[in-house]
């Protein structure tokens, strides 16, 4: 975890700052550690190191934390309910 003054310090700046601070500071296994604890695995750190993120690269970031997500719920027991499809516009869904 990260101490509340660096937390504060880090609201508003680019998380490849931040990561290549926190490397800086520890060294990059600790790091990546760290970020391991927190379900974000070394694609998404990856991902957050690139200095001129898209849209794109955020939804990309998404996706790979939801898979680190979904695998962590797996390991203790959770099923990952299916979506209905987002295709098919007459599609009933049952609530």
């Amino acid at each position: 975890m990260i101490s509340q003054e660096t937390n504060a310090s880090w609201l508003n700046t680019n998380p490849s700052d931040q990561i290549r601070q926190a490397i800086e500071n520890l060294n990059e296994e600790d790091v990546m550690e760290i970020y391991s604890r927190h379900l974000i695995n070394e694609q998404c750190v990856k991902i957050l190191l690139r200095d001129d993120k898209t849209r794109d690269d955020y939804h990309e970031f998404i996706e790979e934390r939801e898979k680190c997500v979904v695998m962590a719920l797996k390991k203790i027991g959770f099923i990952k309910a299916e979506r209905p499809s987002m295709d098919d516009p007459d599609e009933i869904i049952d609530d």
